[in-house]
C-alpha cells in the first residue's frame, strides 16, 4: 500500500479564517487550481485528506470551502493557518496556471531535446512568453497549448513540440 507523502504535494493556499457558523473556510489561494472532491490539509508536517462540501471562489485570490466533518465554528478555527494541499500529478492541456508553477521546470522539445530551464513567465499583451536560456542567449517561447504536448509536476518538466525556427 502506498503510503500519502508530503513530497508528492504543492501547496496551493492557506486558511485564513473561520466564515459563518457552520465550519466554512475562507482560503487565500496561491495557485489557480480547480478543486474537485478532495482537499488535503497539512497537518504536523503529513497530507490530510477532506471531503470538499463545497468551494465558491471570491472576487480576489481567496475562496471559501466547506469540508466534510467540520459543521461547526469550533472545529473550523482550529484548522485557521494551515496551508491546503493538493497532489502533484501530469495536467492536462487548458489547465490554468501560475508563474510560480513553472520557475525551475525543464524544458524539452521534441525536436531539440533540453533547451532549457523556465527562468520565468513574461506577461505581454494578449501573450505569456516563458523565457529561457538557449546555448546563451535568451529566448521567449509563446506559452500556448499548441505547442504544450505535456507538463508531467512530478518530474518538473515541460515537454514541447515547437516549430522549426521558432528557436
Amino acid at each position: 500500500m502506498k503510503s500519502i507523502a508530503r513530497k508528492d504535494f504543492i501547496a496551493v493556499g492557506t486558511i485564513d479564517k473561520t466564515h459563518g457558523t457552520k465550519g466554512e473556510l475562507r482560503i487565500t489561494l496561491s495557485s489557480n487550481k480547480q478543486f474537485k472532491e478532495w482537499a488535503f490539509l497539512e497537518i504536523q508536517g503529513k497530507p490530510v485528506p477532506f471531503k470538499i462540501v463545497s468551494f465558491s471562489p471570491t472576487f480576489d485570490d481567496g475562496a471559501l470551502l466547506k469540508l466534510n466533518t467540520i459543521d461547526t465554528i469550533e472545529q473550523a478555527s482550529s484548522f485557521v493557518g494551515y496551508t491546503l494541499l493538493l497532489p502533484k500529478g501530469k495536467r492536462q492541456k487548458g489547465e490554468v496556471y501560475s508563474e510560480d508553477d513553472f520557475t525551475g521546470f525543464k524544458l524539452v522539445d521534441e525536436t531539440l531535446g533540453n533547451i532549457g530551464e523556465v527562468e520565468s513567465i513574461e506577461e505581454f499583451p494578449n501573450q505569456l512568453l516563458i523565457k529561457t536560456t538557449y546555448k546563451g542567449n535568451e529566448v521567449l517561447i509563446p506559452a500556448v497549448e499548441a505547442f504544450i504536448e505535456e507538463i508531467d509536476e512530478a518530474e518538473r518538466v515541460i515537454y514541447l513540440n515547437l516549430p522549426e525556427g521558432l528557436i
